[in-house]
């Protein structure tokens, strides 16, 4: 924890170093180090020599709270889980604005300008950015008529539907709104399909299987025998129905829950048939199926090296590929409906200690480097590194000495060193991995590890 925090600071306080003097005539080509390259001693420029950090407890035990997200992540029971390290919603690329669809062929033949016009969406609404919850106010969308924009009367983003006071025959009505550009709701394998130790460069694939749901029925008459579901063929062991919300059992293969069992189904044609006599299921009840059907293979994705975070092969998640990627390697990436518990976060702080050393062959210009150093990290980068967590709190600085350049002319060649005191910030994230999906009567707790496998991990997390 402390290498990958104090290696991530220094290479920051080197590249706000190297823009800083790469921005000044004098400066230009002064080389900045970590730690000495060379067998020969550096003539002149700026060299991070020592670092150091001592731990800053927040609290006991470093827990913070509990975080949510639309997207969690698990290893591959059989694989060893190392290429991931986290996976996060992209906050950027969670919705999309579609911008002024047309919906003027939605205006009724024969229409007088005398009523509402109800508008049927081609998506679901949301209120976009970061929420992807449905749309329910006016000001979550954008109407226009003949190019003039105009409020809504009525908002129903589940339902898909925008109402709006009545128009001129032949108007035009264009709508803009948000939808949800993250990817389905369902399970992604992603696998390390390929690579190259050598170059550090590896291709992945993603392969989907999506989450739907059918109401069979929200009132049973209670003599049904069969449903078939929407969706098919259903993946196999996928499939979870529900009556009044209490899970139903399926008949197992070796027929060993048979006096318990509720239901019996065929994966490839999507039938259920319920089993139990002389009532197959309870009069007024709601029955509901969850299940899960094959998706699409994508692929191949670039991961070009190491430390490398991937956008773009699942929408609305980025994958950080971490140092221990190779081929073969198998994680599953799990996608929710709803921002749901993810991951036990912990946090805490290092205060790091960083100290430069300036070489130059005039004593001005070590003091110049030294005084542009601390004032540039100090004043024009600072609320840039305080955003990232990275807090200068403290400057000290160091004496100064003569060494001989070349013994035969005399010349000289000057250091000087200056130590800076960081505090950074890190965030650990503990999965939860499992979740108890139900139990039936005289019979043993069912925990489901949702896909299968031991899971679950964001950016717009709630903690609570």
């Amino acid at each position: 924890m402390y290498n990958y925090l104090i290696n991530a600071t220094k290479h920051r306080v080197i590249l706000e170093l190297k823009d800083v003097f790469a921005q000044h005539p004098a400066y230009k080509d002064l080389e900045i180090y970590n730690r000495f390259p060379y067998t020969e001693r550096v003539q002149e420029g700026v060299v991070i020599k020592n670092s150091s950090a001592s731990r800053f407890a927040l609290s006991a035990d470093n827990f913070q709270g509990t975080a949510y997200s639309l997207c969690t992540f698990a290893k591959h029971k059989d694989n060893k889980g190392l290429s991931l390290e986290w996976v996060k919603e992209d906050e950027a690329h969670l919705c999309s604005w579609m911008y002024r669809q047309d919906f003027s062929s939605q205006i009724p033949d024969g229409y007088i300008s005398d009523k509402n016009i109800t508008i049927n969406l081609n998506e679901h609404m949301v209120k976009g950015g970061r929420d992807i919850s449905y749309a329910t106010d006016l000001r979550d969308l954008e109407v226009y008529v003949n190019n003039s924009r105009v409020m809504p009367i009525y908002v129903d983003g589940e339902n898909r539907k925008v109402s709006i006071t009545p128009v001129l025959p032949n108007s035009k009505i264009e709508i803009s709104y948000w939808v949800r550009n993250i990817a389905a709701q369902g399970v992604y394998q992603v696998e390390i399909t390929g690579g190259d130790p050598v170059l550090n460069k590896w291709e992945f694939m993603v392969d989907a299987l999506l989450d739907k749901e059918d109401i069979f029925t929200k009132k049973a008459e209670g003599t049904e025998t069969s449903f078939q579901t929407t969706h098919r063929p259903v993946y196999p062991g996928s499939l979870k129905i529900r009556e009044n919300g209490n899970l139903m059992q399926e008949l197992l293969a070796d027929n060993s829950n048979a006096e318990t069992a509720d239901y019996i189904v065929d994966y490839e044609s999507g039938i259920i048939t319920f089993v139990k006599s002389p009532d197959p299921i309870l009069k007024n009840s709601e029955v509901i199926a969850n299940y899960r059907i094959s998706g699409l293979s994508t692929g191949p994705f670039t991961v070009p090296n190491s430390n490398y975070a991937h956008n773009t092969a699942i929408p609305g998640v980025i994958l950080a590929f971490g140092k221990g990627i190779s081929q073969g390697d198998k994680h599953f990436v799990v996608i929710h409906k709803d921002r749901e518990i993810s991951a036990l976060e912990y946090i805490g702080k290092w205060e790091s200690n960083i100290s430069l050393d300036v070489y130059a062959k005039d004593s001005v210009k070590v003091e110049e480097i030294i005084d542009m150093s601390t004032a540039y990290l100090n004043t024009y980068r600072k609320s840039q590194l305080d955003a990232e967590g990275i807090y200068l709190v403290d400057v000290n600085f160091g004496g100064e000495s003569e060494e001989v350049f070349d013994e035969g002319t005399g010349d000289l060649y000057y250091m000087g060193s200056v130590e800076y005191s960081f505090m950074t910030e890190w965030i650990m994230h503990q999965p939860v991995l499992q979740t108890i999906e139900g139990y039936f009567i005289n019979s043993e707790v069912i925990v489901s590890a949702e896909p299968f496998v031991p899971q679950k991990n964001i950016h717009f997390e709630r903690i609570r």
